[in-house]
């Protein structure tokens, strides 16, 4: 794998050099709120988000991790590189069916998961209501997303929510993208 570059040294040709990419991996936490009035459209983009999603089970590359927010923060399946875990897991994602939305607990469950990874560490929060129920506030979140290292991204169909500012600075903070 790579690419040749030419190089030059003081405008002079110096020969050529591979580019390889540097392949850290990644460390996936997919949030999503499956609560019962999210009507399962959040579940459906979580196993599109999963579908996407390539393990590598020989070098421990790209693992993912998936937490719901329905009522309280819970862990649906942990980190892992291996594809039968997404079959078996992912569909008792979409199965919840309490109200409440602990969009922030969700994150800080995500962040911790994350950061028992040494590869890049990405969080994924689709959601589609707003944030209700948590104990967490917005500093607690906004200091565990520092201490997990992690780059937060958002797809929020919820963009009117009172906390949609927070998220999406958060997501700035992080580097990650607020969609």
């Amino acid at each position: 794998k790579g690419e040749d570059a030419k190089r030059t040294v003081n405008g002079e040709d110096a020969g050529t050099a591979k580019l390889v990419p540097d392949d850290v991996g990644q460390a996936v936490v997919v949030v999503g709120d499956n609560n019962a009035g999210a009507e399962n459209a959040t579940a459906r983009l979580v196993a599109n988000a999963a579908a996407e999603f390539t393990p590598n089970t020989d070098e421990g590359r790209n693992q993912m991790a998936l937490v719901s927010t329905a009522n309280e923060a819970r862990t649906v399946m942990p980190l892992t590189i291996f594809p039968g875990r997404f079959e078996a897991d992912i569909p008792r994602f979409g199965l919840a069916s309490e109200d409440g939305n602990a969009v922030f607990d969700g994150l800080v469950l995500g962040s911790e998961l994350a950061a028992t990874s040494t590869l890049d560490r990405q969080l994924v929060l689709i959601r589609t209501g707003a944030e209700s129920g948590s104990g967490t506030d917005a500093t607690m979140l906004r200091r565990a997303l520092r201490d997990g290292q992690a780059t937060l991204s958002v797809i929020d169909a919820a963009p009117a929510s009172p906390d949609a500012g927070v998220l999406s600075e958060l997501a700035a903070e992080t580097g990650g993208v607020y969609l």
